[in-house]
């Protein structure tokens, strides 16, 4: 529950609006098997 509700309200205003991250989401059969959100800050 607490993954649905960062993938729909945080990520992809992390993305579209702040500009301070991406989510990518591995998905199988509609399930959500991984994700990893990478911000500038974190590529070293």
């Amino acid at each position: 529950m607490e993954l649905d509700r960062f993938l729909r309200n945080y990520s992809g205003q992390n993305q579209f609006r702040l500009h301070v991250g991406v989510t990518y989401v591995a998905s199988t059969a509609g399930r959500v098997v991984g994700y990893v959100t990478i911000a500038p800050g974190s590529m070293v």
